[in-house]
């Protein structure tokens, strides 16, 4: 019996007790329409797993093509000529994303010295009633919003405003003398980096960040002959 047969004996017996008005009929009948009904069950869930197949083996040739041009393009330079292209054509806006920033300015070295270096920060018993404002006219605050930092030291041998860099500590960072030490250190070559922690808020006057700058100058404490170099002034 073959498999078309035994699927269509098997829903006949299910319709003749399902539908009353097929019980009337003969067997042979009855089982020759259900065997037809059967092939024709068959024949299409045969046409729609062909169709399935298609299906998928569209979508992975597509996926396949997509990652393919995908690739191909992000290997290829943006600014890049085309090939057969005129030898005068440019690529549009190439010279404006080539544009390379400006390097920092070579700085000429005046002279050495030879300092004792230490910390402090914005802590009323470490300056005076206005620890955020140094001996230059400014105000640290006001500074690092709008130029996101601060690099300052306390000198009292330099003029205010002199540029300075610490090659040993910071390398290429250039500081400048905007505040005084107290006068007993006049003239014994010693520097005080200021210290600030920018909190979250992106203020530096919480308690939370005076506590942390105050934490951090103690620290860094005392530094002993360290290399000071004094830069001369930058030419317009």
């Amino acid at each position: 019996m073959t498999k078309a047969l035994k699927y269509g004996i098997l829903s006949g017996s299910k319709l003749q007790g399902q539908n009353s008005e097929l019980s009337g009929f003969p067997g042979k009948i009855l089982l020759a329409e259900i065997n037809k009904n059967a092939h024709m069950y068959f024949s299409q869930k045969k046409a729609q797993k062909k169709h399935l197949r298609k299906s998928i083996i569209a979508t992975i040739v597509f996926g396949l093509l997509s990652s393919h041009i995908s690739l191909a393009y992000a290997r290829q330079d943006p600014y890049a000529v085309p090939e057969n292209w005129p030898s005068d054509w440019v690529a549009p806006f190439a010279d404006e994303a080539k544009v390379e920033a400006p390097a920092a300015p070579i700085r000429t070295v005046k002279f050495t010295k030879t300092v004792a270096a230490t910390a402090y920060s914005s802590d009323v018993h470490q300056t005076d009633a206005y620890p955020f404002r140094p001996a230059m006219a400014m105000d640290f605050r006001d500074v690092v919003a709008q130029k996101g930092e601060v690099n300052c030291v306390a000198h009292n041998d330099l003029r205010l405003g002199t540029e300075v860099r610490f090659p040993e500590l910071f390398g290429e960072k250039v500081y400048t003398v905007c505040d005084r030490m107290n006068a007993r250190y006049t003239g014994h070559n010693r520097v005080d980096f200021y210290f600030y922690v920018v909190g979250v808020d992106g203020k530096i006057d919480t308690k939370e960040s005076l506590n942390a700058a105050r934490s951090n100058a103690k620290i860094f404490g005392l530094k002993r002959s360290v290399k000071m170099e004094i830069l001369e002034k930058l030419t317009a």
